[in-house]
């Protein structure tokens, strides 16, 4: 696998791979093309430019788990992503490398494929570093390990996870003393 600096080296490689689907795609005879699945390739590419330029112009860029409403954060024009979401988008396009080298990584094997993705792919510095980590809102076994691992990377380590609790059918916020000052 390459090696990733500043997580901008792979969300290019997203873009470039997108815009050469597209554009095979346009060589597509007009009866085999699928209008649907140019435009959910091409909202993959605007997201990744979206993200590219937040990062690279010092916007605020935040992560966030897939089960976190980012239809929200998308509403208040918040730039994101999800750790686990575009490995898996690009899993079929890259013969599957990724899960292989996830497979290798180590992380204890009994945790479930999605914290070893998200742990790998942060750790590996596979997406530009975030301001914030909006952490999962359900229960999970493993929230516990991927929230360390980010915690004990250099490259996460001093990132805001903001971690939504459930407390008798309401949600709040942890009273964490970083996030008064940030």
């Amino acid at each position: 696998m390459a090696e990733y600096v500043t997580g901008l080296e792979r969300t290019q490689e997203y873009i470039d791979r997108l815009q050469g689907v597209l554009q095979f795609f346009e060589t597509l005879p007009q009866e085999k093309r699928n209008p649907v699945q140019e435009a959910v390739v091409g909202l993959m590419l605007d997201h990744s430019k979206n993200v590219l330029d937040a990062a690279k112009n010092h916007k605020p860029l935040m992560c966030t788990w897939y089960g976190n409403c980012q239809e929200i954060l998308a509403a208040m024009g918040i730039v994101y992503y999800n750790p686990v979401f575009d490995l898996m988008f690009h899993l079929g396009l890259t013969d599957y490398a990724d899960a292989k080298e996830c497979d290798r990584f180590n992380l204890d094997d009994k945790m479930c494929s999605l914290v070893r993705y998200a742990v790998y792919s942060m750790v590996n510095r596979l997406h530009p570093r975030p301001d914030c980590f909006v952490a999962m809102a359900e229960p999970c076994d493993g929230q516990l390990m991927l929230h360390q691992a980010f915690a004990e990377s250099d490259y996460l380590n001093w990132i805001v996870i903001v971690q939504s609790t459930f407390v008798q059918g309401r949600s709040r916020l942890h009273n964490r003393p970083e996030l008064r000052s940030y």
